[in-house]
C-alpha cells in the first residue's frame, strides 16, 4: 500500500490546456503581484515584500530616517500611508500564513520604526508600538482582512457574495475569520 502510494506521488502531474496551449506547471506563480507557491506558505510573496519594503526605505529614508528634520507625527503619517500598504498588500490573501513569515513582516515594522523614532536598542519594540499608537502588524491585516470579508458579505453580486461560503464552518462561530485565531483550516465545498 506504501509503495503504490509513493509509486502516485512520483507521477507526473497531469497534463492541462488551455485552447489548446499546454499550462506549465510552475513552482510559484505571480498573479496580481501576489507570488503564489504551490503550497501556499507564501515564502516567495513575503521576500519579496521584505525587498520591496526596503526598496522604499531607501528612497524615502531622508524623509523618515533619524536626522530627518520632520515631526514624528508627520514620519507615523508617512508610514502608514505609504509603507505600511507595500508590506500590507494582498494580506487578506496571505494573512494565514505562517507565523515564521508573519514574524518577518512585524521585524520590518519594528526595525522601520526604532529607525523613525531614533530609540536606543534597549527600547522594548512594544513600547515603541504604544507611543505611537501603532498596533503590531499582525493585529492590522486581521483587521483589514475582517472589513474585506466583511464588504464582500455586503456585496450586491451573489456570485461574490458567495466567496466567504469557501471557509470552514465552525459551530460557535459565523465565520472562520471572526475569531482572533487564523490558523482555521479551509476545506472545499
Amino acid at each position: 500500500m506504501l509503495m503504490d502510494l509513493k509509486l502516485n506521488l512520483e507521477d507526473p502531474p497531469i497534463q492541462l490546456t488551455l485552447f489548446d496551449d499546454n499550462i506549465q506547471w510552475v513552482p510559484v506563480v505571480k498573479y496580481l503581484g501576489l507570488h503564489i507557491d504551490s503550497r501556499l506558505t507564501f515564502k516567495k510573496h513575503i521576500d519579496y515584500l521584505s525587498e520591496k519594503f526596503w526598496g522604499r526605505i531607501s528612497l524615502a529614508i531622508s524623509l523618515v530616517g533619524r536626522r530627518s528634520r520632520l515631526s514624528l507625527e508627520n514620519k507615523v503619517i508617512l508610514y502608514k500611508q505609504i509603507l505600511r500598504p507595500v508590506i500590507t498588500y494582498g494580506s487578506p490573501v496571505w494573512g494565514a500564513a505562517a507565523a515564521t513569515h508573519m514574524k518577518k513582516i512585524q521585524v520590518m515594522q519594528n526595525k522601520i520604526l526604532r529607525v523613525m523614532t531614533n530609540a536606543p536598542w534597549y527600547v522594548r519594540n512594544d513600547v515603541i508600538h504604544n507611543d505611537l499608537q501603532m498596533e503590531p502588524i499582525s493585529n492590522y491585516i486581521t483587521k483589514l482582512s475582517r472589513n474585506v470579508f466583511k464588504s464582500i458579505e455586503s456585496h450586491d453580486n451573489p456570485i461574490i457574495k458567495a466567496q466567504t461560503l469557501f471557509t470552514y464552518p465552525h459551530p460557535k462561530i459565523k465565520y472562520s475569520y471572526s475569531s482572533t485565531k487564523w490558523r482555521n483550516p479551509l476545506r472545499p465545498p
